[in-house]
């Protein structure tokens, strides 16, 4: 489970990001540079403890079925 939230948390702050910055969806309430710049920083934090975290998390997967 906790795999899989390694793909799916990366996806949805992406798909967050695009609509936020939209402007025929957001109009004046599009996000700002500070928010932005969060989404950015929240992206690589969860891709970055996605890319640490694996392997822990692959060999915890694994061993749950032995």
């Amino acid at each position: 489970l906790m795999a899989l939230n390694a793909v799916i948390v990366p996806l949805a702050i992406i798909i967050i990001w695009v609509l936020v910055n939209k402007k025929s969806l957001m109009g004046e309430y599009r996000a700002g540079i500070w928010r932005n710049i969060f989404l950015a920083y929240s992206f690589l934090l969860i891709i970055w403890l996605a890319v640490y975290r694996l392997p822990d998390l692959a060999r915890s997967f694994i061993a749950s079925f032995q």
